[in-house]
């Protein structure tokens, strides 16, 4: 299970690199967007790559990629935590690192999933050293299929969360120096499997560098922290950072436990640590300090959550919660507070759907109409002219949600009515220009240039292009277009690849796929082929013309016409 994740991990990463070149952008200027204050100031506080001396054996990469990679030197060799977003960013840290030692690497610990951490591995493997152990919590693989099965979903909103699609000069480099999320998906990915799955708390010896794993989850359910007791040093990866944290990130995640988060925290402060390393910011070094420093990050997650919670109860609309919650103003001078990353609004959304899901308890959202159908309505009801003409009031007096909501009615009913197109463009600026977080103001430059056609349109073909035979049967199964299947449709079948000696059986019932056993006894075809072959056909999938051809590589026993019909039902765009 775990190469079949990483494999798949690196073919999302090779499409978002096949999607690099976006139309010209220049057509339409973001350059007039304002910056807020706080967001200027936190972007001052990010300076060039560098490697930091944490201790005497203990060095830190800052600004090389997107998140920090830290080097533990000990008696025959080095533990690396964290191995940075691209192949290319880590060799370029692996030769600083080399400036300080050249032994070979003995173990590589994974914080959590995150493409930014552990995409980077492979640099690290020492030529003509035994092979190091690379250590991820046993929640890893769960958290990688929860990513995965919405990939297509979940690479387009990264990719606007993370300005991934913008020009450089319209991407801001929050929380990682001069690294760069873009950077990470130019490069070569070198993602390597866990070689052993941890769980819990324990100590453990490595180059006789004594330590501790702990199991500290909070931005993710599989995340482990290092701690060295003889130093005080703990890598809390991205448990913090400097701002305040995506409780709920934008792109796309499960609900995040905050009160996981905020007992993780209540661990890495009764540790008394001297030095916190973080996986987005510089080194903080003294006891005091990262006490003060984590206590305040703690105690504002915990505001947010239960002031969430007490109006929760209160029968609060979870739109009215996220307007209602703020922080306290003990919380706003501190600029590990600064919502530049994560907003308390956003949170408060991801806290409510943690415990109470989707439905706001008003009846009116029980059954709503589509936005389409609203649109529509709106459209018969008031007109367009009066919308957009409301719309552009709106503006005038500052009131930029009202004017966007207005302008997209009409945009959702008609999105080549250019009047729209420019009403939404002008608010969404006005917004852009008021929003402290990154991820946000990346979110909606993005959605600004959707609307004029001059971002890249992510197709399945350039998906499945990418992942390897296995990887693509797996997943079909959420592209069945059920409308298009007969009743009483059942198709067996299995899929045999000659060159890994793996076997896949499928069988098409009820308008779902379900995947049996590798040795099925009925069978409507079996198909003989190398994986390879397999993706070279995979252009006559996109026109429905699976196996239409004969290949000199590929045996298919049974009907064949089953496995075209099994082939028809399946989405390709």
């Amino acid at each position: 299970m775990g190469k079949k994740m990483m494999l798949l991990g690196l073919a999302i990463a090779v499409t978002l690199r096949y999607l690099w070149k976006t139309p010209h952008q220049d057509s339409v200027s973001l350059e007039d967007i304002d910056i807020p204050e706080v967001l200027q100031a936190s972007l001052r506080d990010y300076g060039p790559p560098e490697v930091i001396k944490v201790s005497d054996n203990v060095f830190v990469a800052v600004g090389y990629s997107f998140a920090t990679v830290t080097l533990i030197v000990g008696s025959d060799g080095v533990i690396v935590v964290d191995t940075s977003d691209n192949m290319e960013t880590a060799t370029r840290i692996l030769n600083e690192f080399h400036r300080l030692t050249d032994k070979p690497t003995k173990l590589i610990i994974y914080t959590h999933h995150h493409p930014d951490h552990v995409y980077g591995a492979k640099a690290f493997i020492t030529p003509g050293a035994p092979a190091p152990e690379i250590w991820a919590h046993q929640r890893v693989t769960k958290e990688e299929i929860l990513a995965q099965t919405v990939t297509e979903m979940y690479m387009k909103r990264a990719g606007y969360q993370f300005g991934v699609f913008l020009d450089d000069k319209y991407r801001l480099k929050i929380l990682h120096g001069s690294g760069s999320l873009k950077d990470a998906f130019r490069g070569k990915s070198g993602k390597l499997p866990p070689t052993k799955l941890v769980k819990g708390d324990f100590n453990a010896t490595v180059a006789d560098i004594h330590f501790r794993i702990l199991h500290i989850p909070g931005e993710t359910s599989d995340h482990i922290g290092v701690w060295l007791p003889e130093s005080g040093i703990l890598i809390a990866a991205d448990n913090f950072c400097k701002s305040f944290p995506n409780l709920y990130a934008i792109r796309g995640t499960a609900p995040r436990d905050v009160t996981d988060w905020i007992r993780s925290l209540d661990k890495m402060i009764e540790l008394r640590p001297r030095w916190l390393i973080s996986g987005h910011y510089k080194p903080i070094e003294g006891e005091e300090e990262v006490r003060a420093i984590l206590t305040d990050y703690r105690c504002a997650i915990q505001y947010v959550h239960d002031q969430t919670v007490r109006h929760i109860n209160k029968g609060t609309h979870p739109d009215e919660i996220a307007k209602t919650v703020r922080l306290h103003d003990d919380f706003k001078d501190n600029p590990y507070l600064w919502q530049v990353y994560g907003t308390v609004p956003w949170s408060a959304k991801g806290i409510y759907d943690m415990y109470m899901g989707w439905f706001s308890g008003y009846a009116v959202d029980l059954n709503p109409l589509t936005p389409a159908e609203r649109a529509r309505k709106m459209v018969e009801l008031v007109g367009e002219d009066r919308l957009l003409s409301t719309a552009e009031s709106a503006l005038k007096s500052h009131e930029y949600q009202w004017a966007l909501e207005l302008a997209s009615h009409v945009f959702v009913a008609d999105a080549s009515n250019g009047r729209a197109v420019s009403m939404r463009r002008a608010a969404l600026k006005k917004i852009t220009g008021r929003m402290t977080s990154g991820n946000g103001r990346h979110f909606l430059m993005s959605t600004i240039l959707d609307d004029s056609g001059l971002l890249p349109k992510l197709q399945a073909k350039q998906l499945y292009a990418n992942m390897p035979a296995p990887a693509i049967l797996a997943r079909i199964r959420y592209r069945v277009n059920a409308e298009t299947v007969p009743i009483g449709e059942d198709i067996r079948g299995c899929f045999n690849f000659t060159d890994t000696s793996s076997t896949i059986c499928l069988r098409l019932y009820r308008s779902v796929i379900i995947q049996l056993p590798s040795e099925v006894e009925e069978w409507n075809f079996k198909v003989y082929l190398k994986e390879t072959t397999f993706i070279d056909l995979l252009n006559n999938f996109y026109n429905r013309r699976v196996f239409d051809t004969i290949h000199q590589d590929i045996l298919i026993k049974g009907d064949s016409s089953k496995l075209q019909k099994f082939f028809s039902y399946i989405d390709v765009d």
